[in-house]
């Protein structure tokens, strides 16, 4: 009975090939709706008193839709956070993420060593670190020290937006009836901090 979506289950009591004694309780996710031949002998009485004629009833939103909307929700909430933390624009993220990995590579070299380094070697293993060190006049380990703090407040940020949308979505997921995933989803607290 709950594979039937609420139009074809209108239909087959308009034409009678389904009985109303055994549609779907709102416990099933569907509304509750009876035939009620006294009102309309094609309609439907739905328990909010309206009648729906002409073998149409408006479909209600199942446990299943509920879910699919309440995570797309969370997620759409949380890439509005994490753009907070990083901005637009696909040249951007490039950017970000080399200086990701040249502040990660700056880590594994001592200081001594990585400024004692060439011009031509520093721009090929780090192309931003050694522009903006030249531009700045900063060495390049305090460059790639300040990459790595940034790296480290945005990769913060981050994660933490990311634990709470995960466990969101988790309890919305486990939640076993509307309510549950409705009050999951109200509980969602975005300003949680460790």
């Amino acid at each position: 009975m709950k594979n039937f979506a609420l139009y074809e289950i209108a239909s087959r009591i308009v034409t009678g090939t389904i009985s109303a004694d055994i549609l779907p309780t709102p416990s099933d996710g569907y509304a509750y709706a009876e035939y009620d031949p006294t009102t309309d002998p094609r309609g439907f009485h739905v328990a909010s008193g309206k009648v729906v004629k002409d073998s149409f009833v408006t479909p209600v939103e199942t446990i299943e839709q509920l879910q699919t909307r309440l995570l797309a929700a969370v997620d759409a909430e949380r890439e509005k956070l994490q753009m907070t933390v990083l901005t637009d624009g696909g040249a951007k993220k490039y950017v970000y993420n080399r200086k990701a990995t040249e502040a990660i590579d700056g880590r594994t070299i001592a200081a001594s060593l990585l400024n004692g380094l060439g011009l031509s070697d520093k721009k090929k293993r780090f192309p931003f670190a050694t522009m903006e060190s030249i531009l700045t006049g900063e060495t390049l380990t305090a460059v790639l020290s300040r990459y790595d703090n940034g790296m480290n407040t945005s990769a913060s940020e981050n994660a933490r937006i990311e634990a709470v949308a995960q466990k969101a979505k988790r309890d919305i997921r486990t939640a076993a009836t509307i309510a549950a995933k409705r009050a999951a989803y109200a509980a969602v607290n975005w300003n949680w901090s460790a």
